[in-house]
């Protein structure tokens, strides 16, 4: 059993590794990007929360 846990250890190893070296390979653009589209959304969701109404009771 011992055996099995090493290879599924190996495994998830793997994955983490290749998942590290495609981050590093993305290119700035395509980040900065990412990170415009990220705003936006951002921005977005911003403007729909709408702040509540304060009776006068809240102001005690």
């Amino acid at each position: 059993m011992v055996v099995v846990h090493d290879m599924v250890g190996a495994r998830h190893d793997c994955r983490g590794l290749a998942a590290g070296l495609a981050l590093l390979a993305r290119s700035d653009s395509r980040k900065a990007i990412e990170i415009l589209v990220l705003r936006r959304e951002v921005a977005a969701l911003r403007r729909q929360i709408t702040r509540p109404l304060l009776q006068p009771a809240d102001r005690m």
